[in-house]
């Protein structure tokens, strides 16, 4: 009975030991081109950076064009400190301010651009970090096909190293040979330890513009093949050329750079400042053998305006 019981466990054990076995072979994940990209643009801190420059610029649209705010003041005004009759004003006014220029439009539009710009320019680095992953996978690849093919060279130089030793006792090879073909063995081991090594520096270039960490494992899904015939390319159009981030983007700037000057020449002119006041005035006085004391109150309300 304990024989089963234990029999079973033991089973049990190793079951578990190969599914480990088989889930430790397949943590590495299956990665594509396209998947890599995807991955890049997700995880890019420069894109997140520049999305916040949207958001900003989409913030600061809110704001421009607008009047500045109204200003509000008060006077007082007595003669305590001379000849202290009990005179007295007060005052009150609201300052409003009104450009002379279409500067406000001109900020509005300034803004607008500003936002296009910022949304052209998160456009270029999309563009330029999709390419930049696609040639990191590409340059990957590569060196693992070359480091392939270089270990598959050490191993037959090796074995053929081994025939050629076995032949030297017989009379059948002579030592010549044997160092000849250790030089190559040497040469060979020598290339595939650097192309290790550079594999690795191509992991880790990788995994950078994926946004993952250094030691993020994975597998290229994606064979080197070679092409059966050249890519066509579209023929060349001034409609093609404006429709180009780069182009695009700098066509954006030079429209920015023509607002800002636009703006900058509408502010030389001073707003006009349009003023309502209200004043009102006070005195005290005491009439000559009246023994009383008159109150008088005076008051004015206006406008004015000025530059």
């Amino acid at each position: 009975m304990y024989s089963k019981f234990y029999f079973k466990r033991a089973l049990l054990c190793v079951a578990l030991l190969i599914g480990a076995g088989e889930l430790s072979a397949q943590s590495k994940v299956q990665l594509s081109s396209e998947q890599a990209v995807q991955l890049a643009l997700e995880n890019q801190p420069l894109l997140l950076a520049a999305q916040a420059v949207v958001a900003q610029a989409e913030g600061r649209l809110l704001q421009a064009g607008r009047l500045s705010n109204p200003e509000l003041g008060l006077s007082y005004q007595g003669d305590q400190a001379f000849n202290d009759e009990g005179e007295q004003n007060f005052g009150l006014a609201f300052t409003q301010r009104f450009p002379v220029t279409n500067r406000l439009k001109l900020e509005r539009a300034l803004a607008q651009k500003e936002i296009e710009v910022a949304r052209a320019e998160i456009e270029e680095q999309m563009r330029e970090l999709k390419l930049q992953v696609r040639l990191a996978v590409v340059t990957l690849a590569t060196t693992q096909a070359e480091w392939a093919l270089r270990s598959q060279l050490t191993e037959l130089n090796r074995n053929f190293l081994k025939f050629i030793e076995s032949r030297v006792q017989t009379g059948e090879a002579s030592t010549v040979e044997v160092d000849q073909l250790q030089m190559a063995l040497y040469v060979t081991e020598q290339e595939a330890h650097h192309l290790e090594h550079q594999l690795i520096a191509d992991r880790a270039a990788l995994n950078e513009l994926m946004g993952m960490p250094a030691d993020y494992e994975f597998e290229l899904s994606t064979p080197l093949a070679t092409p059966t015939q050249a890519p066509s390319f579209p023929e060349f159009s001034p409609a093609r050329l404006e429709q180009h981030p780069s182009y695009r983007l700098r066509q954006l700037l030079l429209e920015l750079a023509e607002g800002r000057i636009a703006s900058a020449r509408a502010e030389r002119w001073a707003d006009v400042a349009v003023q309502i006041f209200y004043i009102e005035g006070a005195q005290y006085g005491c009439a000559r053998g009246a023994g009383a004391w008159p109150f008088f109150w005076t008051g004015d309300l206006g406008a004015a305006a000025a530059a």
